[in-house]
């Protein structure tokens, strides 16, 4: 009997801890965001806030396959654990924005719930801030040879709406090459120039209502 009876407590128990975890796996967190920074047009990938862009972050509770109507609810936004909206601002509030401060390479959001049906929820996640950054496209393969040799920037994560926003500069070994202040740079690399004749190129974006907001690339090639 004794056997029979701790068989069916434990039978019990562990029906009690499945119900309570289907419970919770059917309630889940839905959360997005988007970031007011410059990235190029055919850019496919998630475009990272910088320092000074905007960002939005929403959210929607998911209860067995359909979002809840929060309403009634309270919810509470952290940022980096400092409280920026809860229910004095109103309730059910599934969106907010911030603006990312220098010194963070990343924004820790906090959603709390803390009554759904009696139960207090809370979803944690990660935003990266990332510093501008720029690549550089190059009409060749490899390595330059003699004639005419494109260049073309492409800055990501700087807070603009257009390219129109920055100033550009080419180098190259050192000495500024492009008086233009353009994004596309044409290297012409004479015919009488030797083969492995080293040659550095240097690509340099600024915002000029923000001088800290800056990336440079460096690329050092070898005459073909």
């Amino acid at each position: 009997m004794k056997l029979k009876n701790f068989i069916q407590v434990l039978i019990i128990i562990v029906f009690i801890s499945a119900f309570f975890k289907n419970a919770n796996a059917a309630v889940e967190f839905m959360t997005s965001w988007s970031a007011q920074s410059y990235a190029p047009t055919w850019f496919q990938g998630k475009i990272f806030p910088t320092f000074g862009s905007r960002v939005d972050v929403s959210f929607e509770l998911v209860d067995n396959g359909k979002i809840t109507d929060l309403s009634k609810n309270a919810v509470r936004w952290y940022l980096n654990d400092a409280m920026m909206k809860n229910e004095n601002s109103g309730l059910g509030i599934k969106n907010i924005f911030f603006i990312p401060k220098y010194g963070y390479d990343s924004a820790e959001i906090k959603i709390s719930v803390p009554d759904y049906k009696g139960q207090a929820l809370t979803k944690i996640f990660s935003i990266p801030v990332k510093s501008p950054e720029v690549s550089i496209e190059q009409s060749f393969y490899e390595n330059p040879s003699r004639g005419s040799n494109i260049f073309t920037m492409r800055p990501f994560y700087f807070n603009i709406n257009n390219l129109n926003n920055l100033s550009f500069k080419w180098l190259v070994n050192g000495e500024e090459a492009n008086l233009s202040n353009n994004a596309v740079f044409n290297l012409q690399i004479s015919s009488d120039t030797q083969s492995g004749v080293g040659i550095n190129i240097e690509a340099r974006a600024e915002n000029p209502k923000n001088t800290i907001e800056s990336a440079n690339k460096l690329l050092y090639l070898r005459v073909k």
